[in-house]
């Protein structure tokens, strides 16, 4: 959460989700076709965190932008 949480936030934070999914997705699309074997193992491993890491890596790219465009009312 965010110290000064708004529709904004929240809005900015499901876009991050929703693009974190698709983005997650694709790897593991990619991850179906070209690897194989026991790499596909630690593939599906690492799998389960990078839509968390790729949430987390967009939110606070798009909190960075918006705080410096000086668009949003503090």
């Amino acid at each position: 959460k965010e110290k000064d949480e708004d529709e904004f936030i929240g809005r900015i934070r499901l876009e991050s989700l929703v693009w974190a999914t698709y983005v997650n997705y694709g790897v593991l699309l990619l991850s179906f076709l070209f690897v194989y074997g026991l790499s596909f193992f630690w593939v599906m491993i690492v799998n389960m965190y990078t839509i968390l890491i790729f949430f987390v890596v967009r939110f606070n790219l798009q909190l960075r932008k918006l705080k410096n465009s000086g668009n949003h009312e503090e």
